[in-house]
């Protein structure tokens, strides 16, 4: 794509043009390692950038078996049941730009255009859409927009009292940090009666520094993080993540337990990033960027399970 800026001469013209798109495809390659909600999320980006809503269903299993004297009659209806939702798909945007005097300034220098503008308006595209992604309640701060530390209809662990007399692990032993951590993801089994298994658990940043250094005891030298992976028959893998630190009722910790799975749940994001043509603005060439989101929409509540004032 070429450029054109008429009130510039023909080697200032040639130079702004190459510069951009230079900027453009580079940028796209940039990448953020602290910003997670695309790792944890399946993330969905076939839906038409066009659409405005997203309608899904989410689903239950109802039914239970007994036991039959004859075979005479039928016995007890299964069933999925679902329920239609639907999800708004906004738009995220912002813009960086570049003076004349500044393309001019680079081409006497013969520098390139400082890409750290375009990286900025990048980021923050991608620090929006990482906190729906993840802190979305359905608020108007969020555009009604949920999030996976936010999702309704899930299963709660509800976190005991210790023998210490408080629920959240600093006065908790080994073992009864060990119950809890089993218990949040033992409670998704159980609640679905054996339907969903959770593979992926998610621990506030602290918790999770806590439980990967502090020691079982009794002379062994496992942390409570080893041992509960060597023990927990569903999960997988046991990430940390900052803004769990206060995504919990009343501001406390939230640990959220879940399957990875598109089937179970996606993040709706029909587009990630895209840039506009560059067009003058003043006495800047401005170029628009622009995402659209659907935040996350789970599709079997019952895969989900949160604990909090860990």
């Amino acid at each position: 794509m070429r450029f054109r800026f008429d009130n510039m001469d023909a080697g200032e013209n040639a130079f702004f043009s190459r510069q951009l798109e230079h900027i453009r495809p580079g940028l796209l390659e940039v990448r953020y390692a602290e910003l997670i909600a695309m790792t944890l999320v399946p993330v969905n980006s076939n839906v038409n950038p066009g659409a405005e809503v997203f309608t899904y269903r989410a689903y239950d299993t109802v039914g239970k078996a007994t036991w039959s004297a004859d075979l005479s009659q039928r016995g007890p209806r299964a069933d999925v049941k679902g329920t239609e939702q639907t999800s708004n798909i906004r738009s995220m945007t912002d813009c960086y730009g570049y003076s004349i005097q500044e393309a001019r300034a680079a081409q006497m220098a013969g520098l390139d255009l400082d890409p750290r503008k375009a990286r900025a308006a990048r980021n923050a595209i991608a620090q929006l859409m990482d906190d729906t992604l993840l802190l979305g309640d359905g608020t108007a701060t969020y555009r009604g927009l949920y999030g996976l530390y936010a999702l309704s209809g899930t299963h709660t662990y509800s976190t005991p009292n210790g023998a210490g007399g408080a629920k959240g692990w600093a006065t908790k032993s080994p073992d009864e940090v060990l119950l809890d951590l089993h218990g949040l993801a033992n409670g998704i089994v159980s609640n679905s009666k054996d339907v969903h298994k959770p593979d992926t658990m998610i621990l506030p940043l602290s918790a999770f520094q806590e439980i990967s250094t502090r020691r079982i005891g009794d002379g062994s030298s496992d942390t409570i993080l080893k041992q509960f992976l060597a023990t927990t028959p569903y999960i997988k893998s046991v990430v940390s993540s900052v803004k769990s630190e206060t995504a919990g009722a009343a501001s406390s910790r939230r640990a959220v337990a879940y399957k990875k799975d598109p089937d179970m749940l996606e993040a709706i994001c029909p587009i990630i990033f895209e840039q506009l043509a560059p067009q003058f603005e003043g006495y800047e060439v401005l170029t628009n960027c622009h995402a659209r989101c659907g935040g996350v929409v789970l599709y079997y509540p019952k895969s989900v399970s949160y604990a909090d004032y860990i």
